[in-house]
């Protein structure tokens, strides 16, 4: 699957509890507190986490392109 990148949404509202699968991801990927933002492999390695934050789009994919070790292009947009 190179360069191509599967994003998931976890979602764990306050004051709910989480279900079985979404407890099983937080003890997997040991989450003490959300929102909680984790770039993984296709293996499920952890490659990078970080809390998260308003930031503009082009600063995430920064970070998941340097986590993934891949070197991608910049388009520009169209006028």
């Amino acid at each position: 699957m190179v360069g191509k990148f599967l994003f998931v949404h976890v979602d764990l509202p306050a004051g709910s509890a989480p279900n079985e699968q979404t407890k099983a991801l937080l003890e997997t990927y040991h989450v003490k507190g959300v929102p909680t933002v984790l770039i993984v492999s296709p293996d499920g390695e952890e490659l990078a986490r970080f809390r998260y934050r308003q930031i503009p789009p082009e600063e995430y994919a920064d970070i998941v392109i340097e986590a993934a070790g891949k070197s991608v292009p910049v388009l520009e947009e169209p006028e």
